[in-house]
């Protein structure tokens, strides 16, 4: 699986980035003092963000495989309205976001 270079997470819109960040810390139960690593998505795959997790389990002493899946199940729109789903790919977490709260309109 090819994977893009990790680099922060960025969105053109600052309010969302950082409702984004803190509806991901929520899920994957991370303060702000734990830095994120947003991936490139695998080519194929129906996300907008991957979250690489490694180091995440290494500091909860897991695996992080394992780990990636027990957060894609516990995505919930109904706690995460921006985060309509997320699918585990190895160490990653990829995100779909629910773009009608972004862009209501469209």
């Amino acid at each position: 699986m090819e994977r893009g270079k990790d680099k922060p997470l960025q969105m053109s819109n600052t309010y969302s980035t950082h409702e984004v960040t803190k509806q991901i810390r929520r899920v994957i139960g991370v303060s702000e003092d734990v830095g994120l690593i947003v991936a490139d998505v695998p080519k194929g795959l129906d996300a907008e963000y991957g979250l690489q997790i490694t180091q995440i389990a290494k500091a909860a002493n897991t695996n992080p495989i394992e780990l990636a899946k027990d957060i894609a199940r516990s995505v919930d729109s109904s706690s995460t309205p921006l985060l309509e789903s997320a699918i585990a790919t190895g160490p990653y977490v990829n995100f779909r976001l629910e773009m009608s709260t972004f862009f209501p309109s469209v």
